[in-house]
């Protein structure tokens, strides 16, 4: 312990029950881990006592609590508007204008929306289910510079403008960009027959392979699913979320008997029908399949779990 003055020792009660197996909180001894060696006088003192100690103060009929935390959801709407600032300062060039436009509206929303200088034109390029709104009083210098008039504009497919230099400001010019519903339309057939097909024994179990096969290779794999029951003679029709199968008597009329449909349907979510027999495969019949896009964004919510 040479050149030390002063020094602190810490002595839990329940540290060395192996050496002192009676100890008690009250009364103890502890075992160092090594030996401390004092020379000359020194003085001792008691700094701290701590008694750890449990309160049963609390009891069932008051011991309940909650928590309230923030989740983020995603989720679905049928359109979302994004209001996108752009400010035309004194001394930018063109370049950089259209480049500022862009970083605005990709760190809103993405390259749904993108402006790009092409000599003495300028092309405003769109994605199908969005829409560019430019107003009078919201975007001024963004109208002259698409060299249009001062009125409001829809912008709802890729177009191309005369390029007009803008005048510089120190006011922000807000476009509003639109992300709509996007609804995509695939035709699927029902079969890969040819006329000659006969084996009629078994023609429900290879039909739906090809339904399902055909939705595959058109890239809408796992959109809807048929799935035969050979021992009940049925089949389980599932139609995932924002999916929408289309069937018509015009199009299909012996696929629809074999469902034991009688009227055009729309089907969704999961349904089971009972087959029929026919005489003859259903040859160059369709049904319509719906796929729904959704523009999606981030939501915070609040919720509360009582404990």
């Amino acid at each position: 312990m040479d050149e030390v003055n002063d020094f602190y020792v810490t002595l839990p009660s329940n540290s060395s029950l192996g050496y002192f197996p009676k100890n008690t909180q009250a009364s103890f001894r502890t075992k160092l881990s090594r030996p401390i060696i004092l020379t000359g006088a020194w003085e001792v003192g008691l700094s701290e006592i701590f008694v750890p100690r449990t309160w049963f103060n609390i009891g069932n009929h008051n011991n309940k609590y909650s928590i309230t935390y923030e989740e983020t959801k995603i989720v679905e709407k049928d359109y979302v508007e994004y209001d996108i600032r752009v400010k035309i300062d004194e001394g930018t060039t063109d370049e950089d204008v259209i480049d500022n436009i862009n970083q605005s509206i990709e760190e809103k929303c993405g390259h749904f929306v993108l402006f790009a200088l092409d000599h003495r034109n300028i092309n405003v390029h769109t994605a199908p289910n969005y829409e560019l709104h430019l107003t009078a009083a919201g975007a001024p210098r963004l109208l002259t510079m698409l060299n249009l008039p001062r009125e409001d504009r829809i912008i709802k497919t890729s177009e191309s403008f005369v390029f007009r230099k803008p005048s510089k400001t120190n006011k922000d010019n807000v476009l509003k960009i639109i992300a709509r519903n996007l609804k995509r339309h695939f035709i699927i057939r029902t079969t890969r027959f040819n006329h000659k097909y006969t084996d009629m024994d078994n023609l429900h179990h290879e039909l739906f392979q090809h339904i399902n096969f055909n939705l595959m290779q058109t890239g809408i794999g796992g959109a809807a699913d048929f799935v035969f029951d050979f021992k009940e003679d049925k089949v389980e029709i599932t139609v995932q979320k924002n999916v929408e199968l289309e069937f018509r008597l015009l199009y299909a009329p012996i696929f629809m008997r074999m469902l034991s449909m009688t009227k055009d349907v729309v089907l969704t979510g999961k349904t089971l029908h009972v087959l029929q027999k026919v005489d003859r495969p259903p040859l160059n019949e369709y049904f319509c399949v719906s796929i729904t896009d959704k523009p999606t964004i981030p939501e915070k919510v609040k919720k509360t779990e009582h404990l």
